[in-house]
């Protein structure tokens, strides 16, 4: 184990921030507000509210293939970093629902088993260490 003294800790130029709120509060509109160029995948199908937004860029997630899609905007969001100062995802709720509906539909009765829940914890968390780390 590594100790570092705090005066030899830089911080970041970068924000790492997840908005949680209620429907309608305004978190997709925020992608349009924030400075600089923004990398948006739309999850929920909200982007409209950023028709006239020049800064924004927007991704839509393919509802069938919803992991697939993700790791596609991972890739696409890499490569262009240079290119972007935000990197927007709306949102992980909906993302979430995607992902355990596709589960279900491997199942008898077409809803996601026990299992799956505990394999969407463990996906998340990657998922988002994964782009933590852009």
């Amino acid at each position: 184990m590594e100790i570092t003294n705090g005066a030899q800790i830089t911080k970041s130029k970068k924000a790492k921030i997840m908005i949680y709120s209620k429907p309608g509060n305004g978190k997709t509109t925020v992608a349009g507000l924030l400075p600089g160029k923004t990398l948006v995948l739309d999850i929920d199908g909200t982007s409209q509210v950023l028709s006239g937004y020049d800064n924004v860029d927007v991704a839509r997630i393919d509802g069938e293939h919803p992991h697939d899609s993700i790791l596609q905007f991972y890739a696409l969001a890499k490569a262009n970093i240079n290119h972007y100062n935000n990197i927007f995802i709306d949102n992980l709720t909906h993302y979430q629902k995607l992902w355990l509906l596709k589960k279900g539909e491997n199942t008898k009765s077409g809803m996601p088993e026990l299992k799956d829940y505990a394999l969407l914890d463990n996906h998340l968390l990657k998922l988002v260490e994964t782009f933590n780390s852009l």
